[in-house]
């Protein structure tokens, strides 16, 4: 197996891991049970990430997490959108 695949599999993983969450939220606009502070260190690690790719000229790293890092933070958004809204969505 080359080491490529493996890395580009973990780019893969990386940037589908939130998606399901994601859709969750939008689908019943229910965040009571999220954690906002592992989304928001999620985040923060995710541009420091994309910072650390940039500064380093490692635009592979910077690329693997702009999506998570999008995905995490809509998350955040919408926990902040709907964290005070009671909604009972069938």
């Amino acid at each position: 197996m080359s080491i490529k695949i493996l890395g580009y599999t973990a780019i893969s993983l990386a940037a589908l891991a939130a998606i399901p969450q994601l859709y969750q939220i939008i689908k019943t606009k229910k965040v009571r049970d999220l954690n906002p502070v592992f989304f928001f260190m999620d985040t923060l690690a995710s541009l420091l990430y994309i910072i650390y790719g940039i500064l380093n000229n490692d635009y592979i790293m910077m690329g693997s997490a702009v999506m998570p890092f999008l995905t995490q933070f809509i998350i955040l958004f919408l926990w902040k959108y709907y964290k005070n809204i009671d909604i009972t969505v069938e």
